[in-house]
């Protein structure tokens, strides 16, 4: 299957998502939206079996073609959306609440948090430059064993001797 990746080239954050669904998707194919070429009949987005992502719907998505169109919802603009979604095959949803808006449109609708899925797992480490006491109001134990709970927290101590690796890592992170 072939793959288009259709997004306006303006340099901000969608165009950063492009550039590396491009970078890891091997030969799929990049296509500026502001260029109206790519929309007239039977151009390159109307290959059967060719799926065209359309990264920024409301001015990437001009017209359904004969590929499979699939639509990155960020967020609704009124009269925009409502039209595009329907014409669409599938639309992927950034947050839940406009999931749940497309799918009343009856649209097929996918949440994905952008740039992420399930199989990410975000993990927060916290180093703490000192020893770990027992009775300190500041550096209790008790504290410091509840964080280590925490399921997505790495917490590392020094116990009062820093590396030198260690002390690099918080100085830069002053």
């Amino acid at each position: 299957m072939n793959i288009n990746i259709i997004h306006p080239h303006d340099n901000w954050i969608l165009q950063k998502a492009a550039d590396i669904l491009l970078k890891n998707i091997p030969g799929a194919k990049d296509f500026n939206s502001m260029d109206g070429n790519i929309f007239k009949e039977n151009g390159p987005l109307d290959i059967e079996n060719t799926l065209n992502y359309f990264i920024c719907y409301s001015t990437a998505y001009k017209r359904r073609t004969k590929g499979i169109d699939v639509i990155l919802v960020t967020h609704p603009e009124l009269g925009r959306l409502e039209k595009r979604a329907k014409l669409a095959d599938f639309c992927i949803c950034m947050s839940k609440q406009y999931h749940e808006y497309v799918k009343t449109l009856g649209a097929k609708s996918f949440l994905i948090y952008f740039g992420v899925d399930d199989c990410y797992k975000p993990r927060l480490n916290l180093f703490f430059p000192a020893a770990v006491m027992r009775h300190h109001k500041r550096k209790n134990a008790n504290i410091a064993k509840l964080v280590k709970e925490i399921p997505f927290v790495n917490f590392i101590t020094s116990e009062g001797d820093m590396s030198q690796e260690e002390r690099r890592f918080y100085e830069e992170s002053r």
